[in-house]
């Protein structure tokens, strides 16, 4: 170093210009090199900091996805348990009920009302009731007094008997004459039953020397675009009169001749009759029984539409 110095001393002033020159330029560069280094060093760190900063918020950003989708599975989950639950997604009906297609039935239908019994010697009674809303099917049940009533209907007391259809009547023939019967019967659907309707009623003794007439036989209704039809049938064995029913099936049918639902209609009649008071276009549901001082039997039974009148043609 000291040998370096002395060799600088003797140089004239233009060479140590130069040279300081030179030594200065040197120091610029490697300043210059050292300070590029270092911003890219900070701009990596940046970089990486920013390109973690980005992965996190990415990563949050992927997990609230998730949630989300998570959330929403749920729902249509639960949005499929509940429709599953209440039947398909149908529409509701108040007090329960159905519908045709896509509809929800909530809960069982209400009880039957109007319900009659009518018995004659034979052992036959005949069963009828206004329909239940929501019912699709009817549960009857009818305990003969003399025997407790032991709750199962696949093998009952003696006298004991079950029944479940989807008719609003029942034309029983196993009720003993004489004794006395409890009967119930539960409107139904696929929710469940409703509470039940009650009556008891006593079937009558066999009168000596008679008995209700056996049901008609070759029941026909012929109708023309008059909206008359004409009911006949074949005489039935110690008949003396006759009982028609029609019911249009646009409304149910009450099982009640003194509280008919609109379209419908009860005659006595002694004979083939034409019935005048029917709607055109319109189904009817035609019942007879034949009836003597002993009772009636159970009823024949058949449909018919009403045909539409003939158009008067144009002159």
């Amino acid at each position: 170093m000291k040998s370096f110095l002395q060799a600088i001393a003797k140089l004239s002033l233009t060479a140590k210009l130069s040279l300081a020159s030179s030594l200065l330029l040197v120091v610029a560069i490697g300043i210059t090199i050292y300070s590029a280094q270092t911003k890219h060093e900070v701009r990596s760190h940046a970089d990486q900091n920013s390109e973690d900063t980005n992965n996190g918020e990415q990563g949050t950003n992927d997990a609230m996805d998730a949630a989300d989708a998570a959330a929403a599975a749920a729902a249509a989950a639960d949005a499929a348990n509940s429709s599953a639950s209440n039947g398909g997604g149908e529409e509701n009906i108040p007090g329960g009920g159905y519908c045709a297609g896509s509809c929800q039935v909530n809960a069982p239908p209400a009880p039957i009302s109007g319900m009659t019994v009518t018995c004659n010697p034979n052992t036959s009674c005949y069963i009828d009731w206004g329909p239940s809303d929501g019912a699709t099917h009817y549960q009857g049940r009818f305990d003969d007094q003399k025997n407790a009533w032991n709750g199962n209907c696949d093998n009952p007391n003696p006298g004991d008997g079950c029944w479940d259809n989807g008719q609003t009547y029942f034309d029983g023939r196993q009720f003993t004459p004489g004794d006395t019967y409890d009967l119930w019967i539960h409107a139904c659907n696929q929710r469940g039953c409703s509470a039940p309707l009650d009556v008891s009623f006593i079937t009558p003794n066999i009168t000596p020397g008679g008995a209700a007439p056996p049901p008609v036989s070759g029941l026909a209704v012929t109708c023309n675009p008059n909206i008359s039809c004409h009911i006949a049938w074949n005489p039935s064995d110690g008949a003396t009169h006759y009982q028609e029913r029609f019911d249009d099936k646009v409304n149910p049918w009450s099982g009640d001749c003194n509280n008919l639902n609109p379209g419908d209609g009860c005659w006595d009649t002694n004979s083939e009759s034409f019935v005048t008071q029917l709607t055109p276009g319109h189904d009817y549901n035609v019942s007879l029984h034949a009836c003597n001082k002993y009772g009636c039997s159970g009823p024949s039974w058949i449909g018919v539409k009403v045909p539409l009148p003939t158009p008067t043609p144009t002159p």
